[in-house]
């Protein structure tokens, strides 16, 4: 079982570096997209040069909720597929993440079900309440005030009441879902296939809201590849979604959006009994600042590194 890591950084250079050497091994290789509006060389300066470490040249400046997000990812997923050696699972991780299962663990885990696809998803034709994602016209790169809620609650009035509803694509049923996400090689040789040859998919999903948690979950959902996740349906509650959603899939990623803390909660030395007990591979956030000694404890008790 071979994994290629496709890595999403823009700060804390040294969580990254943490985060590499916990994976590394001579059956993984890491593919980086830095965001451009962050210096390559504070990252390359902190981790040291390897063959299986690949930091992609070509970066976009990247915008929460915005397609920049959408734009990087395909970035990495192009350049694991271009190189060698071949990949079985690409494994889309934050800079920000941590393992917290072993590496032959998390290696066991993709070689038991060859060929499933892992990823959380809900299919908005069956969630009205998922329906905004992609019915509304989204400008994420249009700057207005921070942390100003009467601001944001007035744009998208206005906008809503300026432009006409969206359409999307007649061929395709559009799923949304988690971000995060482990693709078999071939699913993702269609993925950017299929993005080649439709220009007109990237053109629907690049006013959508948060497209990175659309665009990808829609193309897999709709091939032949959807046959092979996990159709086990659940409800669950999402944040800032009112209605229950009908979801299913895997996750490969613990996140806290429970706690009182930021959302989601940055990972700390309390949070160890938890993420012991989660079935996930990886969790996040974790940081230098505030991260240290739950790491710390993870490599000694669970990881096994020293």
């Amino acid at each position: 079982m071979k994994l290629s890591y496709l890595i999403l950084a823009h700060t804390d250079p040294p969580q990254l570096s943490r985060l590499i050497k916990a994976l590394d091994g001579e059956d993984v290789s890491f593919y980086i997209h830095i965001d451009r509006k962050s210096s390559l060389e504070t990252f390359t300066s902190v981790i040291k040069p390897a063959p299986n470490v690949h930091f992609l040249q070509q970066r976009v400046p990247v915008m929460w909720g915005g397609f920049s997000v959408v734009e990087a990812t395909l970035l990495l997923i192009r350049a694991a597929l271009a190189a060698g050696p071949a990949f079985d699972y690409a494994i889309l991780l934050s800079g920000l993440d941590y393992p917290i299962k072993p590496r032959r663990y998390v290696l066991d885990f993709f070689g038991k079900h060859p060929g499933r696809q892992y990823l959380r998803y809900a299919s908005i034709a069956d969630n009205p309440s998922l329906a905004y994602k992609v019915k509304y016209y989204y400008f994420p790169s249009i700057q207005w005030p921070r942390n100003h809620r009467i601001v944001a609650r007035l744009r998208y009035k206005l906008v809503r009441f300026l432009l006409p509803r969206r359409s999307f694509l007649p061929n395709l049923v559009p799923y949304t879902g988690s971000q995060w996400w482990a693709l078999t090689k071939d699913c993702l040789q269609y993925v950017v296939n299929y993005v080649d040859e439709h220009w007109e998919y990237a053109e629907c999903l690049c006013y959508a809201d948060i497209p990175d948690e659309t665009f990808f979950h829609t193309l897999v959902l709709n091939s032949p590849f959807g046959e092979h996740t996990n159709r086990n349906i659940q409800v669950g509650k999402w944040p800032n979604v009112r209605q229950p959603v009908r979801e299913a899939g895997e996750h490969i990623k613990y996140l806290d959006w429970k706690s009182p803390r930021e959302k989601p909660a940055i990972l700390e030395e309390t949070d160890f009994n938890m993420l012991c007990k989660s079935e996930r591979l990886f969790a996040r956030k974790f940081t230098t600042a505030k991260s240290l000694r739950l790491i710390e404890k993870l490599n000694a008790e669970v990881l096994g590194k020293a």
